[in-house]
C-alpha cells in the first residue's frame, strides 16, 4: 500500500478531475450529457478504491453521486436508473475492495 501522503494526494486528484469533467460536460453539452457519463466518476471510484482506501472512495463515491445528479438534472426516469445503476456498482466495487484488503495480509519489507 502507498504510504499516506501518495494515497491523499491520488484522492485529491480524483476528486478535482471528478469535479472538472462534471464542470465540463455540463458546459460542452447543457441539458442532454452523454448516457455513459457515470462511466467517468466509476472508473475514479475503481482508482480510489484500489490504491487508497475504502472511506476515500466511499467519499468520492458520494461526492460524484451528488455531481451526476447536477449533470443529469432535470432528472427523468432513465437518469434516475442511471444514477442507481452506478451507484449499486460503484457500491459492489468500494465493497470488495474493501473485504479484499482485510483478508489479505499486508507485507512489509524488511
Amino acid at each position: 500500500m502507498a504510504p499516506w501522503g501518495s494515497r491523499k494526494t491520488l484522492f485529491a486528484a480524483t476528486l478535482l478531475l471528478t469535479v472538472a469533467a462534471t464542470l465540463v460536460f455540463r458546459r460542452i453539452f447543457g441539458q442532454n450529457p452523454p448516457g455513459n457519463v457515470t462511466d467517468l466518476y466509476l472508473l475514479g471510484v475503481l482508482i480510489v478504491a484500489y490504491y487508497c482506501s475504502w472511506i476515500l472512495s466511499a467519499v468520492l463515491l458520494l461526492v460524484s453521486t451528488v455531481l451526476a445528479v447536477f449533470l443529469l438534472s432535470p432528472l427523468d426516469w432513465s437518469d434516475g436508473f442511471q444514477i442507481l445503476s452506478y451507484l449499486t456498482s460503484a457500491s459492489v466495487i468500494v465493497l470488495v475492495m474493501a473485504l479484499l484488503r482485510k483478508r489479505s495480509p499486508v507485507r512489509k519489507n524488511t
